[in-house]
């Protein structure tokens, strides 16, 4: 049920071809050089400066970078164990208010039929499974969360670590951009657009630890209008080159009151 932490949102993935996959997104870190070749249709001085004016441009017009002060939201699922098991299928329900307060419901169909639901106000939160807390400490899966849902904004305010241009690994640079931010610990978070539209493609999040080089990535497309916002239909999550989650997004909200009732902690840590 891990999956569930990369469900937008924006949004857990064997290693063999991981290693390959990691070592050639690490390739594409900043170095000095002369970083990737301009776009096509590219007009002007191709650098950080200038793409951040252009996503402040596409962004006021298909994709808002604020977030919303209210959201209900409802999305079809797909979770993808590791192979010989079968994909299950699911509801994945979420309820925000303000940055502080969030709620996340994902439910199963049967055969298996269970519900995992995870509250969040400020810094304090409860995971349930079957209505049973699960003692999980999520404070780094809710850093994530909230970067993920602030990393269009902070990248066009310049907020964190040093930003750059990059390679797209496996993609034509003449119509992909990629900005490439390093946070803590070399954490590093990646945003790919459409050098045409502005409109986001993937988010990428590498990091490290004591078993190697890890890629987070969630890829976004079949944009649609929900209300005022032009946000991704479908999207897919992976990690280290292996699909964990699909998701459709059938229901958003950004009008309607919350009830105070969904981000009550009833076993609060």
């Amino acid at each position: 049920m891990r999956g569930a932490g990369f469900l937008h949102g924006w949004n857990s993935l064997p290693r063999a071809a991981t290693a390959l996959l990691a070592l050639a997104l690490l390739a594409s870190a900043p170095c000095g050089c002369s970083g990737p070749p301009p776009p096509l249709g590219w007009n002007g001085p191709f650098d950080v400066a200038a793409v951040r004016a252009f996503m402040v441009r596409t962004t006021s017009r298909v994709a808002p970078a604020v977030p919303p002060a209210v959201l209900a939201s409802k999305s079809r699922v797909l979770l993808y164990p590791p192979p010989p098991a079968a994909p299950i299928e699911a509801t994945f329900s979420l309820w925000q208010r303000g940055e502080a307060q969030e709620r996340r419901e994902i439910a199963t169909t049967p055969p298996t039929a269970r519900t995992v639901v995870q509250v969040i106000d400020g810094d304090r939160w409860v995971e349930l499974e079957q209505g049973v807390p699960t003692g999980r400490d999520l404070r780094d899966e809710i850093r994530v969360h909230r970067r993920y849902r602030t990393l269009v904004r902070d990248l066009i305010d310049g907020r964190g670590g040093a930003i750059s241009l990059a390679e797209p690994p496996g993609a034509d640079p003449r119509t992909t951009i990629v900005l490439d931010q390093a946070e803590r610990d070399g954490e590093r978070w990646q945003l790919w657009i459409d050098a045409a539209t502005g409109l986001p493609q993937r988010i990428r999040r590498l990091t490290r630890d004591e078993s190697g080089d890890h890629v987070d990535e969630d890829r976004l497309d079949d944009y649609a209008r929900f209300g005022e916002r032009l946000l991704p239909r479908h999207s897919m999550t992976w990690r280290d080159g292996r699909r964990v989650m699909e998701s459709w997004l059938l229901e958003r909200d950004e009008t309607s009151s919350l009830d105070d009732a969904l981000f009550e902690l009833p076993a609060a840590r």
